[in-house]
């Protein structure tokens, strides 16, 4: 819900802002299968693809060692996937990606002590560039696997996605003092 309606105010108002075009779905073709993506904002003149997320402080945690926010693998393949298909379909002139967090958990505190700590509540991660040609290539390889396994009817032929496919991460645990949070 709190996604939903954060998407729903950034599109009633991005439709007020000249050279933005919001929550739009476009096609490519990739081999013998057509590819679909929704982005949130594209600015035209701005050459910038942009996805919100409303998401806890710990997606924008820094990298100790650089100072730089650590880019998940499934945004710079969401965003990246997004800006490529915009590319084929409407020639879109794409430069910049990024993702702009909206953190429900900030606490004003720990940014004034920690300088990893994200420093606002609005946070923007650029998003690298992908290379067009490993881009399709990835496309092409995750519909032929999709592809494979609706021909195989569920037989056991085709293995099963690794973690690193379905963006898992390792199972964390928590030890709880019974009857407290």
């Amino acid at each position: 819900l709190d996604g939903r309606a954060l998407h729903y105010v950034l599109e009633r108002s991005g439709v007020k802002c000249e050279g933005y075009t919001v929550e739009r779905r476009h096609y490519a073709q990739y081999g013998r299968w057509k590819v679909s993506a929704q982005y949130d904002s594209f600015f035209v003149d701005g050459h910038k693809l942009s996805d919100y997320k409303r998401t806890s402080t710990y997606a924008f945690k820094k990298d100790p060692k650089t100072g730089n926010y650590e880019v998940k693998k499934e945004w710079y393949a969401q965003l990246n996937i997004q800006a490529d298909i915009l590319r084929r379909d409407i020639g879109a002139d794409i430069r910049y990606l990024e993702i702009v967090g909206l953190l429900r958990d900030w606490q004003p505190s720990k940014a004034t002590s920690d300088p990893l700590y994200p420093q606002s509540q609005i946070v923007i991660m650029e998003i690298p560039m992908g290379d067009p040609v490993k881009l399709e290539k990835y496309i092409i390889g995750r519909c032929e696997l999709h592809q494979a396994s609706m021909d195989a009817k569920f037989d056991d032929s085709i293995p099963e996605c690794s973690k690193e496919e379905r963006w898992e991460e390792d199972e964390k645990l928590a030890v709880m003092k019974k009857g407290l949070k």
